[in-house]
């Protein structure tokens, strides 16, 4: 029994890393492609 229950809380600790993981990556390419689209949008203004 306990070994069961041992190998489930570290399953759902992987689980939980990965995830927040994912959540982080997400988030910081979520920001750079905010950036990119500033400065593009910048660089059309500065032309017109």
């Amino acid at each position: 029994m306990m070994s069961i229950s041992l190998w489930l809380l570290v399953f759902i600790g992987i689980m939980v890393l990965s995830l927040v993981g994912v959540m982080l990556y997400i988030q910081h390419r979520l920001r750079s492609i905010a950036e990119g689209l500033k400065r593009l949008a910048n660089l059309l203004k500065g032309e017109v």
